[in-house]
Formats: C-alpha cells, sequence, structure tokens
C-alpha cells in the first residue's frame, strides 16, 4: 500500500487511499452516486460506508487486479472493522462510540 507524504500545507489528501461515508437514510442515493466517483481515482482501494440509523457498516475494497466487487461487503454490529488501506482493526461499534447508537445497544 502506498500512501502519499504529509505535508501540511496541503488541505486534502491529493492520493487518498480509503474513503469514509456516512449513509443519512434522507439521500443515501446520493452517496451511493459518490462511491461511484470516488471509484474513478487510482488510488483509492477501500470505501466504507458507515450506516447512521444503527451500528453497520458496508466495505468496498478494491481487487488485486484493481477491480470492484459488484457487493459491498456488510459488517454487522458485532463484527471487527479491518481497514487493509491502514494496516488497523477495531470493533465496529467503537466507531460508534460517545453516540445515541451506542447507548442504545447498551441499555438493551
Amino acid at each position: 500500500m502506498r500512501c502519499e507524504v504529509d505535508d501540511r500545507d496541503l488541505y486534502a489528501l491529493t492520493e487518498p487511499t480509503l474513503v469514509v461515508e456516512i449513509l443519512p437514510p434522507s439521500n443515501e442515493s446520493e452517496t451511493r452516486e459518490n462511491v461511484r466517483a470516488y471509484a474513478t481515482i487510482p488510488t483509492v482501494c477501500e470505501i466504507l460506508l458507515i450506516r447512521s440509523t444503527r451500528i453497520a457498516a458496508e466495505m468496498i475494497r478494491r481487487g488485486a487486479d484493481g477491480s470492484w466487487p459488484s457487493n459491498p461487503q456488510p459488517i454487522e454490529a458485532g463484527a471487527m472493522l479491518f481497514l487493509e488501506s491502514l494496516d488497523f482493526s477495531c470493533p465496529l461499534a467503537a466507531v460508534y462510540e460517545n453516540t445515541h447508537l451506542a447507548r442504545a445497544g447498551s441499555e438493551s
């Protein structure tokens, strides 16, 4: 995996490897359109979609041959989230820490 040099004078990354989007119910179709655009960026290898109404996510990961899968990989509440591009993993629930969704889950 290749990452760009950290340049404090840049206001945005010019060669991103990971894109994270929140999936709000009010404009999910627009967000999914954005995903198609992100997939055209040559350096992007992972697109993570985080649900805003429940603890769940979808991972879209570019294959070794450069192709994108036809369907995202669902990640449910009790699962681990693994970001290959960052060599990072955590329980998906940790992404929702200190939100109403995490508090609701701990009350049941």
